[in-house]
C-alpha cells in the first residue's frame, strides 16, 4: 500500500492497516559557516516523528538541508518506507510504502 500525507506538528495521522505516524516537532534552523575552508553557512528544517505499527514503535527524523549538506530523506523499518517529499512552515508531506 502507498499512501502520500501532508501532516503538521503535534499532529498524528492513522493510516489503513493499524499504521500510525505522529510529527512531534519541525525545527529550522540556520547553520553557521565554519573557518575559511571548512564548511559552508546553510540552512535547514527538520521533522520528528514517531511511528507505531502491530504494537512496535520507532522514533527518527528526516530533515531537508541546504546544498553541500546531506540530506536525510527516507527512513525504513521492517516493511515500512516512509520518504520526506517536501518540508516548509509547520507540516511535511510523506510518501509512505507499507504492508
Amino acid at each position: 500500500m502507498e499512501k502520500t500525507i501532508e501532516i503538521k506538528a503535534g499532529q498524528c495521522a492513522e493510516l489503513p492497516g493499524g499504521l500510525q505516524i505522529e510529527c512531534k516537532d519541525i525545527i529550522a534552523e540556520e547553520i553557521a559557516p565554519g573557518p575559511p575552508g571548512d564548511y559552508p553557512a546553510g540552512s535547514g528544517i527538520t521533522a520528528y516523528f514517531k511511528v507505531s505499527h502491530n504494537a512496535e514503535m520507532r522514533e527518527f527524523d528526516l530533515c531537508k538541508l541546504s546544498e553541500g549538506y546531506g540530506s536525510r530523506l527516507k527512513f525504513t523499518w521492517n516493511e515500512i518506507e516512509i520518504t520526506l517529499l517536501d518540508i516548509g512552515g509547520n507540516s511535511a508531506k510523506l510518501s509512505i510504502k507499507y504492508g
